[in-house]
């Protein structure tokens, strides 16, 4: 391309000679002068079609580089790693089922469309059958209303968005409308119902894993943090990667010109950019990709750092209750075993009074029973909710030890829907119901697809903040950190700036140059 420009640019010098020593006085010399000047007009019209070509060819030659098949492969791997860990791990089996998310939407704290709940329902009843057991509309017994209804519901499984269905909840709803509250108090019947044989179910697949294949949850981790790391460095170099995110605007291909990355490099290192030799830069080059993956994960841990403060704040406060009860030499049951007993008596209540119902002896005594029943029914949904809270800070206490990492913590925390969305609208209390899920899917996914190198050695108890952890590690690693660099307003820049040096970097090991980048988007620009 540059032998084209200069012999161009000799061209157009010859041809503004030619023009310029043409006689241009008389009539004929003029109309000489403009026969000349659209012949050299057609000629460089000519030329740009022929440079324009040559400059789409090339541009197109430079973008036939497709991302390497290995990443989706490393995917794929990846996924089914998390699944085998979805299995060993401490969630429990109600998490596992992903009925504490269906409890959250039941309950109405952010309203759903029915046709969504209606969704989740049939997911729950297939989930069941998943594992062995059969759900039917017999098994939905807790009232009348929540039996007919769940009878329509099970009728359409592959249309929970039918008129039937919204018909039947609209004429059952004027009669209950508490329905929604008898159904989710009827899910949980049906769980406590089935709970040894669900539990086996995951303890069964748990221990084979551990057992026939020799996997824990800290094995699964360790193979998994390996793929992540082999899959991000290879997508750090691969071309297609690269060259979409400055075709999409994500990075600006000013920030990668040569200058730029060596301003910001002698700005970081502690010792004479000039002077390095070829070991040290090396050196430097692999603590600085080290050090941009621990700024990530330290940055995106700070955005849900809310989430283990308000583990813990739960934890301390049980150990005080318990300590408490430990000096006052008080002895009593677990709450939550209690609570459950409590759960027993009501359903045996509203069971005796369907008995009832069922008989249809005198109607009035019928209509008195019904009532007393759903009333019933509202106090054992009372019970389950707070079931579910006590179980949760009797878990923490005894799962969360002085041990326990930071990264043991968010992931405790991750498990439970209900607390997760919870302490979101606490954080947030103008969010919407599908932020709370984009939110819920984030930090399960930061959790799923992190090579955690940080906030796994941190324990709870350990007095030194992270962010000077890090930034008195790097500087034994000659990279010139401030803790100035952490603060809230700053964080994000030295992120960037250390992304950029990574960066540059990466290109440099990808089938494209800085240059080449630059002429594509120069090229893109042109098309347009």
């Amino acid at each position: 391309m540059n032998k084209i420009v200069e012999d161009l640019d000799k061209q157009i010098d010859v041809d503004k000679e030619i023009i310029a020593l043409l006689p241009k006085n008389e009539i004929k010399e003029l109309k000489n002068l403009i026969s000349k000047i659209s012949e050299v007009k057609e000629g460089y019209d000519n030329l740009k079609d022929t440079i324009y070509k040559e400059i789409c060819k090339r541009y197109n030659k430079y973008l036939e580089v497709n991302e390497n098949p290995e990443i989706k492969v490393l995917e794929q791997k990846i996924i089914e790693l998390n699944k085998k860990i979805n299995l060993v791990n401490t969630e429990s089996a109600y998490e596992k089922l992903g009925l504490d998310k269906l409890e959250y939407n039941m309950n109405g704290y952010y309203k759903k469309s029915l046709t969504e709940l209606n969704s989740e329902l049939i997911e729950f009843i297939k989930k069941y059958k998943n594992i062995g057991i059969e759900i039917e509309a017999k098994d939905f017994d807790i009232s009348e209303y929540c039996q007919e209804y769940m009878t329509e519901l099970l009728k359409s499984m592959d249309n929970s968005n039918s008129t039937n269905i919204e018909r039947t909840f609209e004429t059952i709803y004027w009669k209950c409308p508490e329905l929604l509250s008898h159904i989710y108090v009827n899910i949980r019947t049906i769980y406590d119902k089935h709970k040894n044989k669900i539990e086996k179910y995951f303890k069964d697949k748990k221990d084979e894993l551990e057992q026939r294949y020799n996997f824990t949850e800290n094995t699964l981790e360790n193979q998994k943090s390996e793929l992540i790391k082999e899959k991000e460095r290879l997508e750090n170099i691969d071309g297609s990667i690269i060259i979409n995110k400055f075709l999409n605007s994500e990075l600006s291909i000013n920030d990668y010109k040569k200058d730029n990355y060596i301003n910001l490099y002698k700005d970081l290192i502690l010792k004479d950019f000039e002077k390095l030799e070829e070991n040290d830069k090396k050196e430097l080059d692999e603590n600085f990709a080290k050090l941009n993956r621990n700024l990530n994960e330290y940055f995106k841990y700070l955005q849900q750092k809310y989430l283990v403060d308000e583990i813990l704040k739960i934890r301390s406060e049980e150990l005080e209750k318990l300590e408490k009860q430990a000096k006052d030499k008080k002895k009593t049951k677990l709450e939550s075993e209690l609570i459950e007993n409590e759960i027993k008596k009501k359903i045996s209540e509203i069971e005796k009074s369907n008995q009832k119902v069922d008989k249809k002896i005198f109607k009035r005594n019928v209509e008195e029973t019904i009532l007393n029943r759903n009333q019933n029914i509202l106090e054992l949904k009372s019970l389950y909710l707070k079931l579910d809270s006590t179980s949760l800070k009797e878990k923490i206490v005894k799962e969360i030890t002085n041990t326990s990492s930071l990264l043991d913590v968010l992931k405790f925390a991750s498990y439970n829907y209900e607390f997760l969305a919870k302490s979101i609208i606490k954080k947030e209390s103008d969010i919407t119901d599908g932020e709370i899920q984009n939110k819920i899917k984030e930090i399960r996914e930061f959790i799923k697809n992190t090579n955690f190198e940080v906030i796994n050695n941190i324990g709870i108890s350990d007095e030194k903040p992270v962010d000077l952890t890090i930034k008195d590690m790097y500087k034994l690693f000659g990279i010139n950190l401030q803790k100035e660099n952490f603060q809230e307003d700053n964080i994000e820049d030295i992120i960037k700036r250390v992304n950029i040096i990574c960066g540059y970097n990466n290109i440099q090991k990808s089938p494209y140059t800085v240059e080449n980048i630059e002429y594509i988007l120069k090229a893109k620009a042109l098309q347009k």
